[in-house]
């Protein structure tokens, strides 16, 4: 069972990897902590299009994430991956560190990923990286 769980979740990790090479554009939000564009600010109608666009794909994006590190958290209490458990965590740490629009997409949307209790994917993962944002 420890061998299906696996290869379902690095499928998960595999389609989220491509997700980034095929839109190059998402890495620096997800990678670098960039701020998205804010598209009220921008005057021309195809660039304030373009910036919405961008929002829209790193939001969907940022909700794929969080679909995938909420099946991740609820594989390891079932006590899978304990070997590769350290692993996994400071990946799913360093994701909220590295990106802005990540942390917002769980914060506004905490309820449906376990609230903000101590063993919530905010409070396991989130709250300190994502403070302030």
């Amino acid at each position: 069972m420890e061998s299906s769980t696996a290869s379902s979740l690095y499928a998960q990790q595999q389609e989220i990897d491509r997700i980034f090479v095929d839109n190059v554009d998402l890495q620096p939000y997800f990678w670098r902590r960039q701020e998205l564009p804010d598209a009220s600010a921008v005057a021309d109608p195809a660039a304030k299009l373009a910036a919405e666009q961008l929002a829209a794909r790193a939001e969907a994006t940022a909700h794929r994430i969080l679909d995938h590190f909420a099946h991740l958290k609820y594989q390891m209490g079932t006590q899978a991956f304990t070997s590769e458990r350290a692993d996994w965590e400071a990946y799913i740490r360093r994701s909220f560190a590295d990106s802005l629009i990540l942390c917002r997409a769980l914060r506004d949307d905490r309820e449906a990923f376990g609230g903000t209790g101590a063993d919530s994917l905010w409070g396991r993962y989130a709250e300190e990286p994502c403070t302030g944002t």
